[in-house]
């Protein structure tokens, strides 16, 4: 059998056209209304849009300025602060005892950094190709569920604001009835609690605590009750001293003043308070110098303290108000008491109402803040 030889040939064109097309846009006028150029046309309906919004927001923020609130003010202990909107939900998280305290690292660091840890994992932790929610359990789950607990904290933290510190109604307690009327006169339940009339002022006008005179317009009396026991704010608990019936006495008053002047104590009729002169003259009188006097003790002094403790802090040693360490070899005893008696730059007459012993007293335990 004869063998064929057999050739392969190799057919092609590596020629390179040296013309080269344009890289034109396709026409869209098959597809009217459906369809646009990048550029110019799109992109400049985007500029154009943008522009308008920007335009928009700079005159809403020239025609409403933001709500921001009042310079600070140190004398002014009553201030509650509160968060921007945005951190009320961590604000609120913080308030929860496992929380705070010596939990305060958990609160702020490691429930935080679960939450948006689970977020930012969450393309990782459900892969799946589905859009429906209900087929991608665990990434509807986590979105959920962290915009529920956003939502409710947030909610849980203005609610407890508006309740805890609410707005004086119009006309009882506002800025332009913030004094008493001229003839108001508290009863004398008031006027034996020295504790409280050295931040609530004697006539309950308020100093660096709100006033009083019109409270009852503002809260109950378990209301006020629980703040006189537990305190608020940068008032301290354990403020009264008196007995349980002093307490009941007082709660009540307090809670029948409605801002129109006609508040009773407990079991008694509306009656201005007696006017007492403690001893030692006249107490009540602006300016009079405070001779230094003798004969308290500091141990009762101590007890006294807690009244000073809202603005000038727990060891007396400084916070909103200045520190009082060795404030008596400062001022001597005399300068001291006529501070207490007459007040000076913020501080109301603290002691305006005290006897010669509370005053000494006061001024026998300041020797020992040194």
């Amino acid at each position: 059998m004869a063998k064929h030889d057999k050739t392969i040939e190799y057919v092609g064109d590596s020629r390179v056209p040296a013309k080269r097309m344009p890289n034109i846009a396709p026409s869209y006028s098959e597809f009217p209304g459906k369809s646009e150029a990048f550029w110019p046309n799109f992109l400049l309906k985007e500029w154009m849009v943008a522009a308008v919004v920007l335009i928009a927001f700079l005159i809403l923020t020239i025609s409403h300025p933001s709500p921001l609130e009042a310079k600070a003010d140190p004398n002014n202990a009553s201030y509650i602060p509160l968060p921007d909107w945005y951190f009320l939900f961590l604000y609120q998280l913080l308030k929860y005892p496992w929380q705070s305290g010596q939990w305060v690292v958990f609160g702020v660091v490691v429930v935080p950094g679960i939450a948006f840890g689970a977020l930012l994992l969450a393309p990782w932790l459900d892969t799946s190709p589905e859009r429906k929610p209900s087929k991608r359990p665990v990434a509807t789950g986590l979105m959920l569920l962290a915009l529920v607990s956003i939502f409710y904290l947030t909610w849980a933290a203005i609610d407890e604001h508006n309740r805890l510190h609410p707005k004086p109604a119009a006309g009882a307690g506002g800025e332009a009835a913030a004094k008493p009327p001229a003839d108001f006169k508290p009863d004398a339940i008031w006027t034996k609690q020295a504790s409280c009339q050295g931040c609530h002022g004697a006539n309950m006008e308020g100093g660096s605590g709100p006033a009083l005179w019109n409270v009852g317009s503002r809260l109950d009396e378990k209301q006020i009750h629980e703040v006189i026991m537990n305190g608020r704010g940068a008032m301290p608990k354990g403020m009264f001293n008196g007995s349980p019936e002093e307490l009941d006495q007082l709660v009540k008053y307090l809670a029948s003043l409605k801002g129109d002047g006609k508040g009773t104590a407990a079991g008694g009729a509306a009656a201005p308070a007696e006017e007492k002169k403690p001893e030692g003259g006249d107490a009540n009188k602006g300016g009079e110098s405070a001779a230094a006097p003798t004969g308290g003790t500091a141990e009762e002094g101590k007890t006294m303290a807690n009244q000073c403790m809202a603005c000038h802090g727990q060891d007396l040693k400084g916070g909103t108000g200045p520190s009082l360490a060795g404030v008596v070899d400062k001022l001597k005893p005399e300068g001291v008491a006529d501070v207490l008696k007459n007040g000076r730059g913020g501080m109301p007459p603290l002691g305006a109402s005290w006897s010669d012993q509370q005053m000494s007293s006061m001024i026998e335990y300041l020797k020992t803040v040194k």
